[in-house]
């Protein structure tokens, strides 16, 4: 396929049609170049809407289901650029499917959990979202994690976040206060279900997954920071 065939023998036909809003669900292809995905996406939407003359076109993006055999954290960081570009760019929503997916097949069997999110998403005004994590506090003593579009937070068992403290790995189950994650502890980065095969343990008060992340103390956080 040539650079930009797809968009050439197919966006392009549908110009000058307006649309009410986007679902875009892509990123398994990326998985041998995963570091270039933050970049593509927003390639993709600013151009998007610019030929369709609609800076403020609603775009929803699905992040990725789980499935195992890509290479190492491939869908991991594919996610992270997903999560980033819906907190930076504005009218850009993410819907989590980490809770979804097979392992061994990339073309899941159970896509009716998919479809209806995404129905609900897009049909209801007052549907509370993905859950999507916010630094509140984070210095040498404390991190705090608010999430938002989650009035409380359920866990299944095993909760854990991974968390680097210099070169040493350890894995934390923070203090949940309503809709708050508490490290109470030195931390420089936090990861939550960063693999290509996720296995969610957090969820909003109608069981939407928190999304999966990444973060580094001191590291540009992609909008990640609450002001």
């Amino acid at each position: 396929m040539r650079p930009g065939g797809l968009y050439k023998t197919m966006v392009t036909k549908i110009l000058p049609y307006t649309f009410n809003g986007i679902v875009w669900y892509q990123g398994e292809n990326d998985a041998n170049h995963p570091e270039l995905y933050t970049k593509l996406l927003n390639k993709l939407v600013s151009t998007w809407r610019r030929e369709l003359e609609d800076y403020s076109l609603p775009i929803k993006i699905l992040q990725l289901p789980r499935y195992e055999d890509e290479p190492e954290d491939a869908w991991a960081k594919i996610r992270q650029a997903q999560l980033q570009i819906a907190n930076t760019l504005p009218y850009v929503d993410l819907i989590s499917l980490i809770d979804t997916g097979d392992r061994h097949n990339i073309h899941p069997t159970h896509k009716c959990v998919v479809g209806e999110r995404v129905g609900k998403y897009l049909q209801q005004e007052n549907y509370p979202g993905t859950p999507i994590p916010k630094i509140l506090e984070w210095n040498e003593e404390k991190l705090v994690i608010l999430v938002r579009n989650a009035n409380t937070l359920k866990t299944a068992k095993n909760v854990s976040f991974k968390c680097l403290n210099g070169v040493q790995e350890e894995l934390i189950c923070p203090k949940i206060i309503k809709n708050k994650l508490v490290f109470n502890k030195n931390i420089e980065e936090v990861a939550y279900q960063y693999s290509n095969y996720t296995q969610p343990t957090i969820f909003n008060e109608i069981d939407e997954p928190l999304a999966a992340f990444k973060i580094k103390r001191g590291e540009k956080n992609y909008g990640l920071r609450i002001n």
